[in-house]
This record gives C-alpha cells, sequence and structure tokens, in this order.
C-alpha cells in the first residue's frame, strides 16, 4: 500500500506526462480486486497479482520490451 495514492493513480500521471508516457509499467499487487477495476489499461502496462509467478513476470517483461526498442538479454 503506497501513503499518498494508489497504483492507478500513479500509472494515470505517468500516461499523462510527455516524458513518461512510453515507460512500461507492471502494477503489482496483493489485492485481487484491484485487477478489476473498470478502467482501461494502456498497452505499455499491465497488472499482476501476488503471489508473483516468475515466469509470468519474464513473459510480461519480454512483451513490454519491444515496445520500448530494449533488448532482453540479446534475444
Amino acid at each position: 500500500m503506497m501513503p499518498d495514492m494508489d497504483g492507478w493513480t500513479v500509472l494515470r500521471q505517468l500516461q499523462e506526462t510527455e516524458e513518461t508516457q512510453a515507460i512500461p509499467v507492471i502494477l503489482l499487487s496483493g489485492n485481487p480486486e484491484l485487477m478489476s477495476k473498470e478502467e482501461p489499461m494502456p498497452s505499455a502496462a499491465c497488472f499482476l497479482a501476488k503471489p508473483i509467478n516468475p515466469d509470468q513476470l519474464l513473459g510480461v517483461v519480454k512483451r513490454l520490451i519491444p515496445k520500448t526498442g530494449g533488448d532482453v538479454a540479446g534475444r
């Protein structure tokens, strides 16, 4: 739990700021109710519920990295 705002608020602020809108974001939460929130998820963002499955996390990172022009371990 963040003290002043939730992850959705942070994500919205990142998406509304030109300098940060292209940064991929992975929201991690132990509260599965947040996944059912009625807000659209930007294509450069993903939500994962804790506990995190390492293979699932790696798949999400690999999916998001190409959107920024990055390279995942030389692949």
